[in-house]
């Protein structure tokens, strides 16, 4: 088992088009600095990091990069890299291939700045759960029997080792915004810009691709409705 996880990658480089319509002036507001708690939404995963040991973040950014940067620089007191996709989004392969250089070889977190949950200790119990020699990527799952703001059918089917299988069909698990990696394999990838679910899927194929399932509740606050059920799961 690869244990403490030093290293993160955090994504904050969406256009944040699905948020235009909440009103002003929320409207114009980049998704990660949206209000949330006394603080903005970044600030909760932030925070889940922190207490998970994370002690290097590296940060994606695109729409209104310099708000993010100077937010996220006021924020976090560890070291701290920005990979800037100024010119053109990458997409969520290729932003953590570009990110994977600053790791070093080293397995990392990859997160969504719009996935909250409740398990304070999700993160270290992942990285506990993370075993190297078997799996190449190590997926959050939540379950849309406690999740809201997610509108898909599920993801995935995982049999009694916990590998994943993309599901045909309505399943009850799904992508829960985090990810454990093996920087090689994002790094095998030739081209610039692509998904994450290319590399999942090449894991899958070579038997290492795996779920971890979350516990407790779950919430997209990426969408309006989204981020109004994280406000009111605050109460």
């Amino acid at each position: 088992m690869t244990g403490h996880i030093r290293d993160a990658l955090l994504l904050c480089a969406g256009r944040g088009e699905r948020m235009r319509a909440l009103s002003p002036p929320l409207r114009d507001c980049p998704k990660p600095l949206l209000p949330y708690g006394g603080g903005v939404l970044v600030d909760a995963v932030l925070r889940r990091l922190r207490e998970a040991g994370v002690e290097r973040l590296v940060v994606n950014l695109h729409h209104q990069a310099e708000r993010v940067e100077a937010h996220i620089r006021d924020h976090w007191d560890r070291e701290l890299i920005f990979s800037h996709e100024r010119d053109r989004l990458l997409g969520t392969g290729g932003g953590v291939r570009l990110a994977a250089s600053f790791f070093g070889g080293r397995v990392f977190f990859v997160c969504n700045c719009d996935s909250l949950w409740e398990e304070a200790d999700a993160l270290r119990r992942m990285a506990e759960h993370f075993d190297a020699a078997r799996m190449d990527v190590l997926l959050m799952l939540a379950r849309r029997s406690y999740a809201e703001g997610y509108e898909g059918l599920g993801d995935f089917v995982m049999d009694g080792a916990g590998r994943l299988d993309f599901a045909e069909g309505v399943s009850d698990s799904f992508y829960g915004g985090v990810q454990l990696v093996c920087p090689e394999i994002f790094l095998s990838v030739g081209d610039d810009v692509f998904s994450a679910r290319r590399v999942w899927d090449l894991a899958r194929r070579r038997g290492r691709l795996f779920g971890w399932v979350l516990g407790g509740r779950w919430v997209h606050a990426g969408t309006v409705g989204g981020y109004g059920a994280a406000r009111r799961m605050l109460r």
